[in-house]
């Protein structure tokens, strides 16, 4: 079965959330994470050394959009260069 998420579907999702009273800034919160997760999914790396990843260059917009979703600033999001574990 495939799931086509269209406007009428998230409109249908958010008045099902309202009927359940769930408070509309926690919607908007539940909102925002599942998006900022989806962003995430973006995100490219590239090899630095043969051990090290890093996220491209390209990549600074989708971490702006994650850290703006998340509430939280973009220069406290800490993008390192991280070693990979081989296994």
């Amino acid at each position: 079965m495939r799931l086509r998420f269209t406007a009428q579907a998230f409109e249908d999702l958010w008045k099902a959330m309202i009927v359940l009273k769930i408070d509309e800034n926690i919607i908007e919160g539940i909102f925002s994470v599942v998006s900022a997760v989806l962003h995430i999914g973006n995100l490219t790396f590239e090899d630095i050394d043969g051990e090290s990843v890093g996220l491209t260059a390209a990549d600074k917009k989708v971490v702006e959009t994650v850290a703006k979703l998340l509430k939280v600033r973009f220069d406290m999001m800490h993008l390192r260069h991280r070693k990979t574990n081989k296994f």
